[in-house]
């Protein structure tokens, strides 16, 4: 009886305890990490009591924010990862021994989502009149393409990602990229080559990203790029230090992080330059643009931007920064036209896993402002979206598969239309 007391009062106490701590938050907890949206409380309302509104959000509410949370979700996951060698976080893959990948550039790997010849031509024609034209102006345009760990670690896939090995969109553009003379940086094809000659570990073994010690190479690479271009001297990223560690920084485990595991899982060796600056009283510092993905901040955040007299992201070609540290400003409020023209270097930096969505519009919406004068959002540019749409009308075949679409999407006629009109406008 006494042991069924005990055993009672001790369910109790463990049961009580996360109650106490999501009242009184008597200890720390360690925050989750990665993409966690947490429900917010809610105002206690008659009109919501009645229709259940406040019932379902008061529950989400104390189901993400009760006690000791983040334990009991990290225990999840350490035993899924235990156990079934699986990931509890959104597209991330179990490699053998342990190397993580996330899936999409595993699929990009093997070929999935390639894109025709004909249309990697148009976009390609595209960027090498841009870089033309603007190299005219002594203007330097850059295409950097960042590794995939797809590519650099291929034998850690898991067997049971593994799919036909296809001709991919990297692989079909860096060779019409070569036949149009087109002028890039292929980093994904350097660090693949000097895998086994560097002396130190150029992918981490977590992290979905270039390591922090690659990035600093890929850094140092741009700028003598650039002065070689401009036959300029610049300042130049120096290190004489070099710590190496298995506990990862920066950004070197973040498919780890994301994981959220109550143990660390065992990473590689990794290197991290101790950084200065090196310049001379002869050193120049163009104003630099970037439109880029998340590989470019793995150069930004280190010094690499002191280089420049002027640096700006464009995020995904949608977000700027710095600006949008403090206030988001939106790539769409700008005027591209009076933006090109304030800056002497322009590189467009993505991953080998997505280069088909490089410069995310960027390079149409450049293209229709120096070869044929459009600015987005300008008088000039919904005259053009009016003469597309006008011949939509002239055209009875073309008229109803747009209807049809229209129906599809489930929005209007003029609505349709017009998106396809602006489509067309920064494809053809």
């Amino acid at each position: 009886m006494k042991a069924r007391v005990i055993y009672f009062n001790l369910i109790f106490i463990i049961l009580f305890i996360p109650f106490l701590q999501s009242v009184l938050h008597f200890s720390d907890v360690k925050p989750l990490q990665g993409a966690v949206v947490l429900s917010e409380d809610t105002v206690f309302s008659f009109k919501d009591w009645f229709s259940g509104h406040f019932q379902e959000k008061k529950e989400k509410y104390i189901n993400d924010n009760f006690g000791y949370r983040n334990i009991f979700v990290r225990l999840n996951n350490q035993l899924a990862f235990w156990m079934f060698n699986k990931a509890k976080a959104k597209n991330v893959r179990v490699g053998k021994d342990n190397y993580l990948f996330e899936k999409p550039y595993i699929d990009s790997y093997f070929g999935v989502n390639l894109m025709t010849e004909e249309v990697w031509k148009t976009k390609l024609s595209k960027f090498k009149y841009i870089q033309d034209s603007l190299a005219k102006t002594n203007k330097t345009l850059i295409l950097v393409i960042a590794p995939s760990k797809a590519y650099f670690y291929p034998e850690y896939i898991p067997d049971s990602l593994k799919l036909e090995k296809k001709v991919t969109n990297y692989e079909l553009s860096v060779k019409l990229m070569n036949d149009l003379k087109i002028k890039y940086i292929d980093f994904n094809k350097y660090f693949k080559e000097n895998k086994n000659k560097s002396k130190y570990s150029l992918y981490p073994k977590l992290g979905v990203h270039w390591s922090h010690y690659s990035a600093l190479l890929a850094a140092d690479s741009i700028i003598k790029y650039i002065e070689n271009d401009r036959s300029i001297i610049m300042p130049h990223l120096f290190w004489d230090k070099i710590e190496i560690s298995e506990k990862p920084k920066y950004t070197d485990a973040d498919l780890a992080d994301g994981m959220n595991l109550l143990f660390d899982i065992k990473s590689n060796k990794l290197a991290y330059p101790n950084i200065s600056i090196k310049k001379s009283e002869a050193c120049q510092t163009p104003k630099l643009l970037v439109i880029g993905d998340s590989f470019y901040w793995g150069i930004c955040n280190f010094r690499f931007t002191e280089c420049f007299s002027e640096n700006k992201f464009w995020y995904y070609n949608e977000t700027v920064y710095p600006e949008s540290f403090e206030n988001v400003l939106s790539v769409k409020d700008l005027r591209l036209k009076d933006e090109i023209k304030k800056y002497d270097v322009i590189i467009i930096i993505c991953s080998a896993f997505h280069i088909e969505g490089m410069g995310w519009g960027f390079i149409e919406n450049t293209y229709n402002v120096l070869a044929k004068g459009i600015v987005q959002n300008s008088i000039e540019y919904w005259n053009e979206v009016k003469k597309i749409k006008k011949k939509m009308t002239e055209n009875n075949e073309w008229l109803n598969q747009i209807k049809q679409k229209a129906l599809d999407n489930k929005i209007s006629l003029d609505s349709m239309m017009t998106l396809d009109a602006i489509w067309m406008i920064q494809n053809q």
